[in-house]
């Protein structure tokens, strides 16, 4: 029990008292709601910050994963155009006897002589030689006219560079 000494007139008002207690229980009802909010907003940034670096994180990968693919899509579109180059130069009537006529005469080639070139087709064998010197791409072309392989052959480039040398390059319709 509590005595209070002071006249009953400065005394607060028993109203003011009850509405003062209730004013101290709603803002401390209303500070700990704020302190919770606000926890709980922290550990809502932290967690969605780490959502963030695992997600970067994730994309990093994914963007080297799709690089190496990328490089292996590459390879695998150029080995498909080389078959179906191969297969179609493979079905022509005579390109097996085109195949084993170039091969003779590129067997046939002086050390000094380097295929530039081979384009073999339906309709057409062509090919490209360098030499650096011209005694060498002489005896080359002595050895396809002496040799008789083709029967017509046609002579559609001729090229001299100092640094490369001679390029020649032929081109048969049998």
């Amino acid at each position: 029990m509590d005595i209070n000494l002071l006249p009953i007139e400065l005394s607060p008002a028993r109203t003011a008292v009850k509405f003062a207690k209730s004013i101290k229980k709603a803002i401390i009802v209303a500070v700990g709601f704020f302190l919770i909010l606000t926890v709980s907003g922290i550990i809502f940034i932290v967690f969605l910050g780490s959502q963030v670096n695992a997600s970067v994180a994730k994309q990093k990968s994914l963007k080297q994963n799709i690089g190496a693919l990328e490089a292996t899509e590459q390879k695998i579109f150029i080995i498909k155009d080389r078959i179906s180059k191969i297969k179609f130069a493979l079905s022509a009537k005579n390109a097996a006897d085109s195949f084993q006529t170039v091969d003779q005469v590129l067997s046939t080639l002086p050390p000094s002589v380097i295929v530039n070139s081979v384009e073999i087709n339906t309709t057409k064998t062509a090919f490209s030689v360098l030499s650096k010197n011209s005694l060498s791409m002489a005896s080359f072309l002595n050895s396809l006219v002496t040799n008789g392989i083709y029967k017509n052959i046609s002579l559609t480039g001729f090229i001299f560079t100092p640094d490369r040398g001679y390029v020649i390059s032929l081109e048969s319709n049998e």
